[in-house]
Protein backbone atom coordinates (compact mmCIF):
# COMPACT_ATOMS: atom_id res chain seq x y z
CA UNK A 1 0.00 0.00 0.00
CA UNK A 2 1.69 3.73 -1.34
CA UNK A 3 2.58 5.96 1.79
CA UNK A 4 0.04 8.09 0.88
CA UNK A 5 -2.74 6.09 1.06
CA UNK A 6 -1.93 4.75 4.17
CA UNK A 7 -0.97 8.05 5.66
CA UNK A 8 -4.65 9.34 4.24
CA UNK A 9 -6.20 5.71 5.89
CA UNK A 10 -4.37 6.79 9.49
CA UNK A 11 -6.67 9.97 9.39
CA UNK A 12 -9.78 8.37 8.94
CA UNK A 13 -9.08 6.38 11.65
CA UNK A 14 -8.03 9.08 13.89
CA UNK A 15 -11.14 10.77 13.32
CA UNK A 16 -13.65 7.35 13.66
CA UNK A 17 -11.71 6.52 16.67
CA UNK A 18 -12.46 9.76 17.83
CA UNK A 19 -16.19 9.70 17.06
CA UNK A 20 -16.05 6.32 19.35
CA UNK A 21 -15.41 3.66 16.45
CA UNK A 22 -14.28 0.41 17.88
CA UNK A 23 -10.97 -0.46 16.12
CA UNK A 24 -11.96 -3.47 14.49
CA UNK A 25 -14.80 -1.52 13.13
CA UNK A 26 -12.18 0.94 11.39
CA UNK A 27 -9.62 -1.78 10.44
CA UNK A 28 -12.66 -3.51 8.86
CA UNK A 29 -14.19 -0.42 7.58
CA UNK A 30 -10.93 0.75 6.00
CA UNK A 31 -9.30 -2.88 4.73
CA UNK A 32 -5.98 -2.90 6.96
CA UNK A 33 -5.34 -4.90 10.10
CA UNK A 34 -6.89 -4.45 13.81
CA UNK A 35 -3.18 -4.51 14.92
CA UNK A 36 -2.10 -1.54 12.60
CA UNK A 37 -5.20 0.63 14.36
CA UNK A 38 -3.83 -0.31 17.53
CA UNK A 39 -0.51 0.63 17.07
CA UNK A 40 -1.84 4.08 15.86
CA UNK A 41 -4.12 4.05 18.86
CA UNK A 42 -1.27 3.66 21.11
CA UNK A 43 1.45 5.80 19.34
CA UNK A 44 -0.35 8.58 19.12
CA UNK A 45 -2.56 8.30 22.12
CA UNK A 46 -5.88 8.47 20.89
CA UNK A 47 -7.43 6.68 23.99
CA UNK A 48 -6.22 9.74 26.17
CA UNK A 49 -7.62 12.45 23.42
CA UNK A 50 -10.42 10.52 23.06
CA UNK A 51 -11.34 10.02 27.07
CA UNK A 52 -10.29 14.19 26.91
CA UNK A 53 -13.18 14.84 24.71
CA UNK A 54 -15.76 12.72 26.43
CA UNK A 55 -15.73 13.99 29.91
CA UNK A 56 -16.43 17.51 30.61
CA UNK A 57 -16.89 19.47 34.07
CA UNK A 58 -20.26 19.34 34.09
CA UNK A 59 -20.11 15.36 34.20
CA UNK A 60 -17.76 15.11 36.91
CA UNK A 61 -19.84 17.74 38.73
CA UNK A 62 -22.52 15.69 38.48
CA UNK A 63 -21.24 12.79 39.46
CA UNK A 64 -19.80 14.11 42.38
CA UNK A 65 -23.21 15.14 43.27
CA UNK A 66 -24.35 12.03 43.11
CA UNK A 67 -21.90 10.52 45.33
CA UNK A 68 -22.53 12.78 47.58
CA UNK A 69 -26.72 11.76 47.64
CA UNK A 70 -25.94 8.05 47.78
CA UNK A 71 -23.80 8.61 50.51
CA UNK A 72 -26.36 10.99 52.42
CA UNK A 73 -28.99 8.44 51.67
CA UNK A 74 -26.99 5.46 53.18
CA UNK A 75 -26.27 7.74 55.96
CA UNK A 76 -29.72 8.34 56.61
CA UNK A 77 -30.70 5.20 56.53
CA UNK A 78 -28.42 4.28 59.51
CA UNK A 79 -30.64 3.93 62.82
CA UNK A 80 -28.32 4.87 65.65
CA UNK A 81 -24.90 6.14 63.54
CA UNK A 82 -22.05 6.67 66.08
CA UNK A 83 -19.85 10.11 66.52
CA UNK A 84 -17.10 8.25 64.19
CA UNK A 85 -19.21 7.74 60.87
CA UNK A 86 -20.89 11.39 61.48
CA UNK A 87 -17.27 12.70 61.21
CA UNK A 88 -16.69 10.44 58.32
CA UNK A 89 -19.73 11.52 56.12
CA UNK A 90 -18.88 14.99 56.94
CA UNK A 91 -15.76 14.75 56.04
CA UNK A 92 -16.56 12.88 52.74
CA UNK A 93 -19.00 15.26 51.88
CA UNK A 94 -16.64 18.41 52.21
CA UNK A 95 -14.26 16.21 50.15
CA UNK A 96 -16.20 16.22 47.45
CA UNK A 97 -17.97 19.84 47.59
CA UNK A 98 -14.23 20.93 47.66
CA UNK A 99 -13.90 19.35 44.37
CA UNK A 100 -16.57 20.99 42.97
CA UNK A 101 -15.20 24.01 43.46
CA UNK A 102 -11.98 23.27 42.46
CA UNK A 103 -13.72 22.65 39.44
CA UNK A 104 -15.68 25.67 39.17
CA UNK A 105 -12.80 27.83 39.79
CA UNK A 106 -10.58 25.90 36.70
CA UNK A 107 -13.27 25.81 34.45
CA UNK A 108 -12.00 28.25 32.04
CA UNK A 109 -9.11 25.58 30.82
CA UNK A 110 -12.43 22.99 30.69
CA UNK A 111 -14.78 25.31 28.77
CA UNK A 112 -12.08 25.64 26.01
CA UNK A 113 -11.26 22.01 25.89
CA UNK A 114 -14.97 21.39 25.07
CA UNK A 115 -15.31 24.40 22.86
CA UNK A 116 -12.24 22.97 20.84
CA UNK A 117 -14.07 19.75 20.77
CA UNK A 118 -17.33 20.94 19.80
CA UNK A 119 -15.40 22.55 16.61
CA UNK A 120 -13.79 19.37 15.87
CA UNK A 121 -17.27 17.65 16.05
CA UNK A 122 -18.82 20.15 13.63
CA UNK A 123 -15.57 19.61 11.58
CA UNK A 124 -15.80 16.05 11.50
CA UNK A 125 -19.11 16.19 10.39
CA UNK A 126 -18.57 18.80 7.65
CA UNK A 127 -15.76 16.80 6.10
CA UNK A 128 -18.06 14.27 3.93
CA UNK A 129 -19.66 17.67 2.23
CA UNK A 130 -16.94 20.38 2.62
CA UNK A 131 -14.24 19.50 -0.35
CA UNK A 132 -11.59 21.83 1.40
CA UNK A 133 -11.81 19.88 4.41
CA UNK A 134 -9.33 17.00 4.45
CA UNK A 135 -8.24 14.72 7.52
CA UNK A 136 -5.01 16.59 7.61
CA UNK A 137 -6.14 20.02 8.11
CA UNK A 138 -8.16 18.44 11.10
CA UNK A 139 -5.16 17.17 12.55
CA UNK A 140 -3.32 20.29 12.46
CA UNK A 141 -5.89 22.34 13.82
CA UNK A 142 -6.29 19.18 16.54
CA UNK A 143 -2.46 19.34 16.74
CA UNK A 144 -2.34 23.49 17.66
CA UNK A 145 -6.19 23.29 19.65
CA UNK A 146 -3.47 20.44 21.68
CA UNK A 147 -0.64 22.69 22.07
CA UNK A 148 -2.58 25.68 22.91
CA UNK A 149 -4.18 23.58 25.74
CA UNK A 150 -0.80 22.29 27.26
CA UNK A 151 0.58 25.99 27.33
CA UNK A 152 -2.22 26.96 29.66
CA UNK A 153 -2.30 24.24 31.49
CA UNK A 154 1.62 24.59 32.13
CA UNK A 155 1.02 28.13 32.53
CA UNK A 156 -1.87 27.92 34.90
CA UNK A 157 0.17 25.05 37.33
Amino acid sequence: MAKKEMQDKKGIAEILYMQGEQGKDIAERLGISTTTVSQWVKQNQWQERRAANNINRQEIVNKCLVSIDKLLEKFRSKEDPDIGEYTSVADMVIKMSNAIEKLDKKNSIVDIMNTFSGFLNWLKARLSIDPELTPEILKTIAKYQDLYINEKLTSNA
